[in-house]
Parts: C-alpha cells; sequence; structure tokens
C-alpha cells in the first residue's frame, strides 16, 4: 500500500516512527531551564530503574540532557526463576539546536 513508499516493502510486520520533541525555544529574554526525574521499580526482576531529563533555552538556541539506568535481576515466576535473564541498561542522550520561527537545526 501507499505506506510502503514511506517504510518499504519489507515493512510487514510493522512501524515505530520514534518523533522527538521539539527543543524549547525561549519566547521572552528570559531563560528557560526545566528538568523531571522519573523512578520506577519491576517488582517482576527486582528492577529498579531511573530517568533524568533537564533541558533549556536562550532565545531560539535550545538543549536537552537525558539519562537512564536499569538494573534487573534473574526474572522470577511462579515456576521458578528464568536464568540468564538479567541485565543492566545505561543510555544518555544530548541535543542542542536552534529554533526559528519556520525552520529548525538540531544537533543529536
Amino acid at each position: 500500500g501507499p505506506a510502503s513508499v514511506l517504510y518499504g516493502s519489507d515493512a510487514l510486520g510493522g512501524v515505530v516512527n520514534v518523533v522527538r520533541r521539539p527543543l524549547p525555544r525561549a519566547e521572552s529574554a528570559d531563560a528557560v531551564l526545566r528538568g523531571r526525574v522519573s523512578l520506577a521499580y519491576h517488582t517482576a526482576m527486582q528492577a529498579p530503574s531511573a530517568t533524568v531529563v533537564g533541558e533549556g533555552a536562550q532565545g531560539a538556541f535550545g538543549w536537552r540532557v537525558s539519562g537512564t539506568g536499569r538494573r534487573a535481576d534473574d526474572l522470577r515466576t511462579p515456576s521458578g526463576i528464568v536464568p540468564n535473564t538479567a541485565n543492566r541498561t545505561t543510555y544518555g542522550d544530548l541535543a542542542m539546536g536552534w529554533r526559528g520561527d519556520t525552520r529548525d537545526v538540531t544537533l543529536t
């Protein structure tokens, strides 16, 4: 169908389209600075995780930095522990750019 023009004919199982949020922009002379922290705990794998995001802008120039960490033990089921399912994950991301009225330039 027409989606194969965008995603190719091999995308039979579907496509995940990741659209990033635009970088912040300060509409006034005041700078923008904000952040958020997300904490989670998944009981089946005794897996704590944390994500920290900070972003800001001065005029049309904006930036964003984020980091995520997760540690998981082996999966526990009613039938017992599933071996070799433990993992550790870390991820970091930095983006900066300029947001105009009709055009954006972003480096990630």
